[in-house]
């Protein structure tokens, strides 16, 4: 719980926050009330933080109390001194999109952690205005694939190929059946794991990861393959493609995590 010079501390930050923004002066009496009555515990230095911003956004008032206990618990071990009203560029934005998940434990828990970021002035940088979109254009399991791709150090993947072996198409060279098979989708335990492919293609997108296709770069330890090279479905690939006439070759490769990936990994989930 906070002490007295730190709740007046904050108190007068909130005062001048209100009484330096014109837009926020509709908010002036809320803000004055929640000092006088709340400010005693984490939770009002929240409110204060956010009164300024509640007015603005349409339908806040639904997701206030589960947000307020949930920002609590995200800033338990922050300074009351150093919480402070986010920028209106991302929590704007942030708030819309968050009314229609957060009813989701993985997307909700990204916005969350996102915000926390953004009211916490140590950690101000972090929280980019891109972030938003970016986590409005994730599905839930995509948000559970992020998850285990930022804890794991080794993130092999295999690329299928293959060619006719009869001899009227024997020249024609391979062409690329299946990319991205991974044991990550099992891994995080996704709803749908034999979309892990089209997940990653999605991530590779927002520029989250890179999937090269093909001869690229490969883990000189092989050992990192062999999981993937024994599974069940390459297994039965393999074998289907032999009673086809057709030749299957796996490319070794690399799936690697962005520098816009691992700034927005860092701002959006709680990796300590």
């Amino acid at each position: 719980m906070p002490n007295k010079d730190e709740i007046d501390a904050v108190a007068k930050a909130a005062a001048e926050i209100v009484k330096a923004t014109p837009v926020y002066q509709d908010t002036v009496q809320p803000v004055a009330q929640e000092v006088g009555k709340a400010l005693k515990t984490l939770g009002g230095v929240i409110n204060v933080a956010l009164a300024p911003l509640a007015a603005m956004v349409y339908g806040y008032d639904v997701i206030k109390e589960q947000l307020k206990k949930r920002l609590e618990a995200r800033l338990s071990n922050t300074l009351p001194e150093n919480i402070v009203t986010p920028k209106l560029q991302v929590v704007g934005p942030l708030l819309e999109k968050y009314k229609y998940v957060y009813d989701n434990e993985e997307l909700s828990q990204m916005f969350i952690n996102l915000l926390a970021n953004a009211m916490n002035k140590d950690q101000v940088e972090k929280a980019h205005p891109s972030f938003v979109n970016v986590i409005s254009e994730l599905s839930p399991d995509e948000a559970k694939l992020i998850g285990v791709i930022a804890t794991e150090n080794i993130l092999p993947k295999l690329d299928i190929r293959m060619r006719s072996t009869l001899p009227e198409n024997k020249d024609k060279g391979y062409i690329y059946t299946n990319v991205n098979f991974t044991l990550l989708g099992e891994k995080a335990g996704l709803q749908y794991p034999n979309l892990t492919s089209s997940y990653l293609s999605n991530l590779e997108r927002l520029n989250i990861v890179s999937c090269p296709i093909g001869d690229g770069e490969s883990y000189t330890h092989k050992e990192y393959y062999k999981p993937l090279e024994e599974h069940r479905f390459i297994s039965n690939f393999r074998q289907e493609a032999k009673n086809n006439a057709d030749e299957v070759e796996t490319v070794q490769g690399i799936i690697q995590v962005t520098d816009f990936g691992k700034l927005f990994i860092n701002a959006v989930l709680s990796l300590d």
